[in-house]
């Protein structure tokens, strides 16, 4: 385990609380951008390229190769908390606040390389590439702590909300993909897919809501 991740895990593991800035702080020990950027994958076809390059207990760090112009979807992290990285190129973020049965955007920031995005549990954001000189690459560490709540994400387009198994990048899937743990009607803030909403159960592909 890189020396960078290890007290974070350790502080996990004894029961210490750990904060957003305690992850912050160690990215910022995370080594050279240049390191990371060379080892990045990109996924033209998807928001980005999903590089999980540890997973170990409670944490798991993420590598990101972004694709232009494909944002990924607004997105919870479960019961994770988060920071992220900027090591390459620049980022477009937006937080969304929940009001009246809809989320609304908050302004988008431009990050360059350097600049660290926080996560605090039950943040809902997007972020996307800005279209610098260089394709954007990011560093994700996340820390899930207090129970095992799944990620969500809003398919803003059609009014639903899909809640996704583990290992799944941010973005919305077919609906009768098997990652797909469950989906509601409406813009949905619960961490688990609510009785009656969703035509799918736990490890179970949602029915495909075309035509309902």
């Amino acid at each position: 385990m890189d020396p960078w991740v290890r007290p974070l895990t350790e502080a996990l593991a004894a029961g210490r609380t750990v904060e957003v800035e305690h992850l912050v702080t160690a990215l910022a020990r995370a080594g050279s951008a240049a390191d990371w950027t060379a080892r990045a994958r990109f996924a033209p076809h998807e928001p980005y390229g999903r590089q999980v390059v540890l997973a170990q207990g409670a944490v798991e760090v993420m590598l990101a190769g972004w694709s232009r112009a494909h944002p990924c979807a607004p997105h919870d992290h479960g019961s994770g908390l988060g920071a992220v990285r900027v090591l390459q190129g620049q980022a477009q973020h937006r937080a969304f606040s929940a009001r009246d049965g809809r989320l609304v955007p908050g302004p988008a920031e431009r990050l360059e390389a350097g600049a660290f995005v926080r996560c605090p549990r039950g943040l809902v954001h997007q972020m996307e590439d800005a279209g610098g000189p260089r394709p954007l690459v990011t560093l994700h560490l996340y820390a899930y702590v207090g129970g095992g709540a799944p990620m969500v994400v809003y398919d803003l387009p059609r009014g639903r909300t899909q809640w996704l198994a583990p290992d799944c990048g941010a973005w919305v899937r077919a609906y009768d993909d098997p990652a797909v743990l469950g989906w509601a009607h409406g813009l949905v803030r619960a961490p688990v897919p609510p009785a009656g909403g969703s035509a799918g159960g736990s490890g179970q592909a949602g029915q495909d809501p075309a035509g309902q």
